[in-house]
C-alpha cells in the first residue's frame, strides 16, 4: 500500500504534459447557391341572383280616360309559392282581365297611350368568376474562401 501513496504522489508533483492539435479548415473556397420558386392560383366564383316576387304594373298617356267603371288598380292574383333552400316565398302577379280599359276623353284629340307590367321572376343574374395566380421566386448565393 506504501507504494501505491508513493506512486501517487509522484504523479501529484509531477503531472504529465497534454498537447493540443490544431483544428485545420478542409477545404478551400467555394459557394452555396439557392432557389426556391412556388407558384399559388386562387380560384373565385360570385354568383347573385335578385327575384322580383310582385309586380310592377303602369299605365300613362295623354287624352286618357277609365271606360265601363272598371278600376284604375288591376286585382292580384297569386302565381306561384316557391321554396328556396328552406325560404318560402309567394310571387304574385295581376290578374290581365282585370286591368282598367282606357279610352279616349276626347274623341278626335290627339291621344297617346303606354302600357308596362313587369312580372315576378328572375330579374337579375350575376356571374363573377376571377382566378389569381401569385408566383414567388428567392434565390440566395453564399461565397466563401480560405
Amino acid at each position: 500500500m506504501n507504494r501505491l501513496i508513493i506512486a501517487t504522489g509522484i504523479f501529484l508533483i509531477f503531472p504529465l504534459s497534454s498537447t493540443a492539435v490544431p483544428v485545420v479548415p478542409n477545404f478551400g473556397a467555394g459557394s452555396v447557391s439557392s432557389r426556391t420558386e412556388t407558384e399559388s392560383t386562387q380560384k373565385e366564383i360570385i354568383q347573385s341572383w335578385h327575384y322580383n316576387t310582385g309586380y310592377t304594373f303602369s299605365q300613362s298617356g295623354s287624352n286618357l280616360k277609365v271606360l265601363n267603371g272598371s278600376s284604375l288598380t288591376p286585382t292580384t292574383a297569386n302565381t306561384q309559392t316557391q321554396t328556396v333552400n328552406g325560404i318560402s316565398s309567394t310571387w304574385t302577379n295581376i290578374d290581365l282581365n282585370s286591368k282598367p280599359i282606357m279610352g279616349q276623353h276626347v274623341i278626335g284629340a290627339p291621344t297617346q297611350y303606354t302600357e308596362s307590367l313587369i312580372g315576378p321572376g328572375l330579374a337579375e343574374y350575376v356571374h363573377i368568376e376571377r382566378e389569381t395566380t401569385t408566383k414567388s421566386l428567392t434565390e440566395s448565393t453564399s461565397i466563401f474562401s480560405q
